[in-house]
This record gives C-alpha cells, sequence and structure tokens, in this order.
C-alpha cells in the first residue's frame, strides 16, 4: 500500500470499517492475504461444510425419528406386559386361593375318612363282642 501513496490513516471513516471488515474476514477465514483469489476457495470450502453438516443433521434427524418411534413402541410394549404381569399375578393369586380350599377340603376329608374307619372298627369289635 506504501508503494503506492496509500495509507489506511487517509481512508475515510466508511472507507476504513469496509478494510477492517475485510482483514477481520480474511483472519476469520485463515487465508494467506486479501486477494478475491484467496476468499473464493475459503468461501467455498465453507459451504462445502456446511452443505455436509446440513446433510449430516438430516441424517440424525432420520436416525433420531426412528429412535423415538423405536422407544415409543417400547414404551407401549412395557405398559402391555406391566398389565399382563398385573392379570397373571391376579390369576394366580385366585389359583392359589383355590388351591388352598382344595387342600383343606381334603384334609377335612382325610380326617373325616379316618373317623369313619375307627367308627366302623369300633361297630365291628361290638358286632364280634354280641355274638
Amino acid at each position: 500500500m506504501e508503494s503506492v501513496n496509500f495509507s489506511p490513516a487517509n481512508l475515510s471513516s466508511t472507507g476504513s470499517r469496509y478494510l477492517n471488515a475485510l482483514v477481520d474476514s480474511a483472519v476469520a477465514l485463515e487465508t494467506k492475504d486479501t486477494s478475491l483469489a484467496s476468499f473464493i476457495p475459503a468461501v467455498n470450502d465453507l459451504t462445502s461444510d456446511l452443505f455436509r453438516t446440513k446433510s449430516k443433521n438430516e441424517e440424525i434427524k432420520l436416525e433420531l425419528g426412528k429412535l423415538e418411534k423405536n422407544l415409543t413402541a417400547t414404551l407401549v410394549l412395557e405398559k402391555c406386559l406391566q398389565e399382563d404381569l398385573k392379570k397373571a399375578e391376579l390369576h394366580l393369586s385366585t389359583e392359589r386361593a383355590k388351591v388352598d380350599n382344595r387342600l383343606q377340603n381334603m384334609d377335612f376329608l382325610k380326617a373325616k375318612s379316618e373317623e369313619f374307619r375307627f367308627g366302623i372298627k369300633a361297630a365291628e369289635v361290638c358286632v364280634k363282642n354280641q355274638i
């Protein structure tokens, strides 16, 4: 700039702002200089990065959608299984009560059977003694 007698100090405030924006852009884009030949590939690289990122973002959104559907299905299945388990536990409890009742009846019938057996034996002894 000095070879053409140009100094940034001689710029208007608007020109100064534009020059600062150009330098800041070159620094942000990590270009070797502020020429258009340096900016175009840097912008193209950023554009490519942007499209790759958007594409990856769409893939992640699709995967997230699939995972959400799977999670919903899993939660519904878990709820159904919990309900089935409650029903099975209730049925098991009912069946246990029936089994307990039958065992009590069987014990009662065994005791009555034994009582009748003793009664029959006692009656047989009485009959033998009377003969």
